[in-house]
């Protein structure tokens, strides 16, 4: 049985041999060079992991055998090996590990700094976290809580989780409680947070989202107010609002 680190110089051999100059610029310039890139465009990437898992047979390691490799992926500098590890333990962990010991691998990848860029802190949020809130709703509770983190990006992911359950009422306080602590954070991935939950909520639940938006209106940035709120009702008016102050 091979051991971790030839497992992680496989995939990133598979990563390399797929990637282009071309497609590396277009993301490494999109993403303003915050972090490094193979070249590999996401289906290729999806498909890789499912060829690397195939091949080195990983369905056979324990589940705790496979996070730890998960986990060193996620470690790495490469905006791929980020997502290979999200897309593996979306799609061959959440449903059967268990979930606090994920929760409690998250928290770590965040305490140690593994995410420093919107795209891979996003992906891990939608793909994973978003996927362990439908798997167990106690889980909702753990993750807001992450709004006191010191971790931007754990911050972020606090509401960002969130609006995976925008639709259902009863979530609707947790949701103001998280944007209450977090709305006064003038860093701009914690408003953008916030505008693109409170842009979720506004399809489902105008009004709520309306007195979220009114109730804070003069900590939002103008970008939240012009690109989040466009789905209700007082848009223009709190645009030129907005801008006149």
């Amino acid at each position: 049985m091979q051991d971790l680190n030839t497992l992680i110089k496989n995939i990133q051999d598979k990563l390399q041999s797929a990637a282009t100059l071309e497609t590396k610029i277009w993301f490494e310039n999109y993403l303003k060079g915050v972090i490094s890139y193979y070249g590999v465009k996401t289906p290729q990437v999806k498909s890789i992991v499912h060829v690397w898992r195939k091949e080195n047979e990983l369905m056979h390691r324990t589940l705790e055998e496979q996070l730890t490799l998960c986990k060193k992926l996620i470690s790495l500098k490469y905006a791929e090996e980020k997502f290979a590890a999200t897309l593996y333990i979306q799609q061959h962990l959440v449903k059967k590990i268990d979930l606090s010991l994920l929760l409690d691998t998250s928290e770590e990848f965040y305490s140690k700094e593994y995410f420093w860029d919107w795209s891979t802190a996003d992906w891990f949020t939608v793909r994973v976290l978003s996927a362990i809130i439908a798997k167990d709703s106690k889980s909702i509770d753990r993750i807001a809580s992450w709004a006191d983190s010191t971790s931007l990006w754990q911050r972020r992911a606090s509401i960002v989780a969130l609006r995976k359950v925008v639709s259902e009422k009863k979530y609707h306080s947790l949701i103001e409680k998280v944007i209450d602590k977090l709305v006064n954070d003038s860093q701009r991935f914690i408003q953008t947070g916030i505008g693109w939950t409170l842009s979720d909520l506004s399809k489902k639940h105008a009004t709520v989202a309306t007195r979220f938006v009114e109730k804070h209106f003069s900590y939002f940035s103008v970008e939240v107010i012009d690109r989040h709120t466009k789905y209700l009702s007082k848009h223009k008016e709190w645009k030129k609002l907005k801008r006149n102050k």
